[in-house]
């Protein structure tokens, strides 16, 4: 995740797949969620099994709901095609959702958090591989602009690094831990150099970095800052950029200006004076799709199913309806024709044990 924004393959114990799952309790809900299923299925397949009486009723339930002989055969059939309509939407949809959890590249938030980690750093005299850089002192004030007699410091260490600019002083900021309560410090460093001026290059602290190239280069996400200094030094700040990924792997890039200098051109002996920001800019990946908006997304599209399904229950049964209504009419312009008192037949027809015996005076008088 440090190179790229792609996704990455699947692993259950990578810190991505988890925010992806909503973390510890998205991952003990899905695995309760299939042991019960599992347990479930395993249960009713054994009983099916050991019961040929459930079994049959299971055929039988099947049957009486997917062809019901009450009903005519286009009906039947359309009912069954859009059983099976709905059934692929719903895999589809859940496919489409799982493989964009797996594949699609993760959302960006931006937000501003406190500046608590130092960064690497390195100075080189410039020229060519036979120059060098000495170093001579450096402290590190935690309060920007503290114009008191003490000023709280503390000490710098730097070591020997040999590059494309000869023999070089580096920072390793991994090594440094700011003070708990440094809000917007600076860095103070002299040197002496075999020529005049300097190149201050400020990057990331992880162990991507190469400080030994021409420009020193990380990952992908860890941009390099690098500023030119001529004479004896000058004063320059940096702004950076934090990119947190789904793993919580965090790339740091960083982008340098000058604030003051030269002081003196001809100068060998340099100052560095670097003024760090206050507040630093993090990008933070979140996932594309977590597992709760997976459900509510599922929740969603079986809710408009089902309102598709009920849509075609009561057109079926408004037919059903209107052609019993149908009957009854027919049933009672026949009762009238033969002059049955019609009063009768609405008080019987709305118990099934006198309709029947309506319709067994009805047939009786109709053959007669």
């Amino acid at each position: 995740m440090g190179d790229s924004l792609d996704s990455v393959p699947f692993n259950p114990f990578d810190h991505s797949w988890r925010e992806t799952l909503n973390g510890g309790a998205g991952l003990f809900a899905l695995a309760v969620a299939i042991i019960f299923a599992f347990i479930i299925i395993i249960v009713f397949i054994i009983r099916i099994i050991q019961l040929p009486r459930l079994r049959q009723q299971i055929i039988n339930d099947f049957n009486d709901g997917m062809v019901d002989n009450t009903r005519s055969v286009p009906t039947r059939i359309l009912k069954v095609i859009i059983f099976l309509l709905l059934t692929a939407g719903l895999v589809g949809v859940l496919y489409f959702n799982i493989s964009k959890m797996i594949h699609d590249s993760p959302k960006i938030s931006v937000t501003l958090i406190k500046n608590d980690m130092a960064p690497s750093m390195l100075f080189c005299n410039g020229g060519n591989k036979t120059f060098s850089l000495k170093y001579i002192s450096g402290e590190y004030y935690p309060i920007f602009n503290d114009n008191s007699d003490n000023p709280e410091s503390y000490s710098i260490v730097l070591t020997d690094i040999k590059g494309e600019y000869g023999t070089c002083q580096f920072f390793n900021g991994t090594n440094f831990l700011k003070p708990i309560n440094a809000s917007r410090g600076d860095y103070v460093l002299n040197f002496i150099g075999d020529i005049p001026g300097i190149i201050v290059f400020i990057g990331d602290n992880n162990t991507n970095m190469d400080w030994t190239l021409r420009i020193p280069q990380g990952s992908l996400l860890s941009d390099v800052g690098v500023q030119v200094l001529d004479g004896n030094g000058g004063v320059i700040q940096y702004t950076e950029t934090r990119h947190t990924a789904l793993n919580d792997t965090v790339d740091r890039s960083f982008q340098i200006s000058v604030i003051e200098g030269p002081f003196n051109v001809d100068e060998t002996s340099i100052r560095v004076t670097i003024i760090e920001p206050r507040m630093v800019i993090n990008q933070v990946e979140d996932p594309s799709l977590t597992l709760a908006d997976l459900f509510r997304k599922m929740k969603g599209d079986s809710n408009v199913e089902l309102s598709t399904w009920e849509k075609e229950e009561k057109e079926v049964d408004i037919d059903t309806k209107t052609s019993n209504l149908s009957n009854q009419a027919e049933f009672k312009n026949l009762l009238t024709k033969y002059y049955v008192e019609t009063d009768y037949y609405e008080h019987a027809v709305k118990t099934p044990e006198n309709y029947i015996k309506l319709k067994c005076i009805t047939s009786l008088t109709y053959n007669n």
